[in-house]
């Protein structure tokens, strides 16, 4: 029997870090006056760290370092043993739990599926946010009104095949309007477990059976069309006191200048009035649809939403949640879930 191939690979998409950051290393060895260690965020790359006294590192102890050194063209990674702040401490350790949960989630996928690990980590080079934030929705929606058990997930891959196989996606598995899904989500979706989420957009839901799980009536919200531009705000808001909520969100050039910031998202005045002014609404911009979590104020009084990204990178901004401000609105739909009649999972 061949011995099976063991998996590698680093945590993020950068394939190295960043001078200043706190990382987590693995003293493997003491030479020459110096200790190596492994990054383990960094499919345990080599970096070395220069002391004074031997007993200041200890090898096989896994600690957090500051990087003060990268040089790519040689690769030489230098760490600095000066002790990090209790909040870069607390920063670290959450970034790096997280980032290994998923890590290890991804590995499995890929043994169990046989799917090819590459894909695991580019699944979302097909467009397929839209069925994420949607299922979510869906699968939040129906614990809440106790349809589905708090330990069942609904499958994204069901959705995306349902969609393929009724001619509503593009080539690289966009939809233009989210309303062209309401009549697949009242349908009702299988669980994960019968249909899991693979890189594929050929269709072929025929191939699952299993329970679906599905609700009364959807509903896409369109700004200006069903509702005025001003109301927008307040009835997401409203909407969120019942579930979180799908929306498609307008993406700004000026955005990009601050991608993967802990920031509130807004558009400039300029950016905004050259929107509403223009008669195609929009039809230049990017539209990114993700999952409505939560809303807040910041300290300067600034509201805002919290949406969960849909790209599955939970290294990104706020551990995979961003906010974009609810004045102005950037939102142009969102999706509205309501189940008639009850159907209880735990009396059936």
């Amino acid at each position: 029997m061949a011995t099976p191939v063991k998996l590698t690979c680093r945590f993020y998409e950068a394939r190295y870090p960043v001078v200043g950051s706190i990382v987590m290393a693995k003293v493997e060895r003491i030479q020459d006056g110096a200790a190596f260690a492994s990054l383990l965020e960094y499919n345990k790359i080599e970096a070395v760290i220069f002391f004074s006294n031997e007993d200041e590192v200890t090898v096989g102890r896994t600690s957090l370092f500051r990087v003060s050194k990268v040089t790519t063209d040689n690769l030489v990674i230098v760490l600095d043993r000066s002790p990090p702040s209790m909040q870069e401490i607390w920063s670290c350790e959450r970034r790096f739990l997280k980032a290994r949960h998923v890590h290890n989630v991804l590995f499995s996928v890929s043994e169990e599926q046989r799917i090819n690990l590459k894909a695991c980590f580019l699944i979302q080079l097909i467009e397929i946010c839209w069925a994420i934030a949607l299922v979510r929705q869906l699968e939040a929606y129906l614990k809440l009104n106790h349809c589905l058990p708090v330990d069942s997930y609904l499958s994204v891959q069901d959705l995306v095949n349902k969609a393929v196989d009724r001619k509503l996606l593009g080539a690289d598995g966009s939809i233009l309007s989210l309303t062209r899904l309401s009549k697949i989500i009242q349908e009702g979706l299988v669980e994960n477990e019968v249909c899991p989420l693979t890189n594929r957009l050929d269709g072929g839901s025929e191939r699952y059976s299993g329970s679906v799980h599905k609700v009364d009536k959807m509903k896409v919200i369109e700004e200006e069309y069903h509702i005025p531009d001003e109301f927008v705000a307040p009835e997401v808001l409203k909407q969120l006191k019942s579930a979180p909520v799908t929306c498609s969100v307008l993406l700004f050039p000026s955005y990009e200048k601050n991608l993967n910031r802990d920031i509130i998202y807004e558009p400039t005045t300029d950016e905004i009035n050259a929107y509403k002014e223009d008669k195609h609404k929009g039809r230049n911009l990017d539209v990114h649809v993700m999952l409505c979590t939560g809303s807040g104020v910041d300290r300067r009084g600034k509201e805002y939403f919290e949406f969960q990204n849909s790209t599955g990178d939970v290294n990104a901004v706020d551990f995979g949640y961003v906010k974009f401000a609810q004045n102005p609105n950037t939102i142009i739909e969102y999706v509205v879930l309501k189940v008639v009649l009850k159907r209880n999972w735990m009396t059936a």
